[in-house]
């Protein structure tokens, strides 16, 4: 019952936010096209191996609002599952688990899957949001294919490398081995 009353709460807030990253990458890649018009036209008429970017795909990422837009989806699925999981939010639930005669470690179990569970969605989406604006970066400014452009954001950004860290799974996995 809780899950069922939260997870709709969580996938709005997950909607929210991704709305709002690709419409503030969208007003950030327009007034830098528009800024930067004339550089733009001269690097289209040359060719690809004379050409530079105007700006890159690093630089968008941050000049555009990202991580407040991240920070404020994480703190507000903080809160929708802190008051999902608050005495208020759970007067039907108790009700329901004390007829079924349910374990509280059970509980506790099955609560702690569901939260690691938003958390890693959260970050998931916000992968998916950043190949969707590598897609439209390319779309309005990149050659056409540079793969391995989406690669070096991930690297280079501290933001997008704290969420997905490339070249420290390793380091990764032996902390969460050690924690536990």
């Amino acid at each position: 019952l809780d899950v069922r009353s939260s997870v709709y709460k969580v996938f709005s807030v997950l909607v929210l936010m991704v709305a709002a990253q690709l419409i503030d990458f969208y007003m950030v890649l327009g007034r830098l096209l528009e800024e930067r018009k004339e550089s733009l036209e001269m690097w289209m008429s040359r060719t690809e191996s004379e050409g530079y970017l105007p700006f890159t795909l690093d630089y968008l990422i941050e000049e555009s609002h990202l991580q407040i837009i991240f920070f404020a989806a994480l703190v507000g699925i903080c809160i929708v599952l802190s008051w999902s999981g608050s005495v208020h939010g759970k007067v039907k639930t108790k009700r329901f688990l004390w007829r079924l005669r349910i374990d509280k470690r059970q509980v506790f179990v099955v609560w702690s899957c569901y939260h690691i569970i938003c958390f890693a969605v959260l970050m998931a989406v916000q992968v998916f949001v950043v190949v969707v604006i590598h897609q439209i970066y390319q779309k309005q400014v990149g050659f056409g294919g540079a793969p391995q452009a989406l690669l070096l954001v991930f690297y280079r950004d501290p933001f997008l490398h704290g969420i997905f860290p490339m070249s420290d799974m390793a380091k990764t996995v032996r902390l969460l081995c050690n924690i536990g």
